[in-house]
């Protein structure tokens, strides 16, 4: 049951941009929402896998499990995972403005950005 808390806490936020695209929804919108979500999770999964693997079952008359692994080490997988790929993309894209490379590469890969 553990593993399939911890896999439930997980969101799968690139899931959020396919169902977006699909609905024709508001991209820049989506793309803000995946960033919050990002960071939501880099903060606070470690404290919501103890929240739900720990305290919560108890209230339900279920047995918690006492997982041997730390808050800080969830915490730390979860920043090389999520941290990394979010601060590598936002490094590239101040770099790409800052030399003005972004215009060139949405003119020339996707011309429907071309405003």
């Amino acid at each position: 049951m553990v593993g399939v808390i911890l896999v439930g806490l997980a969101r799968c936020i690139a899931m959020v941009l396919v169902w977006n695209d699909l609905a024709k929804g508001d991209t820049e919108l989506a793309a803000g929402l995946v960033a919050f979500n990002a960071l939501f999770q880099v903060f606070l999964y470690s404290v919501y896998a103890y929240i739900y693997i720990t305290l919560l079952p108890p209230i339900f008359g279920l047995i918690g499990s006492i997982v041997e692994v730390s808050i800080s080490e969830i915490a730390k997988t979860v920043l090389i995972f999520l941290g990394i790929p979010f601060f590598a993309g936002l490094i590239s894209n101040i770099v790409f403005v800052k030399f003005q490379v972004m215009n060139g590469i949405l003119v020339n890969l996707s011309p429907k950005y071309h405003g």
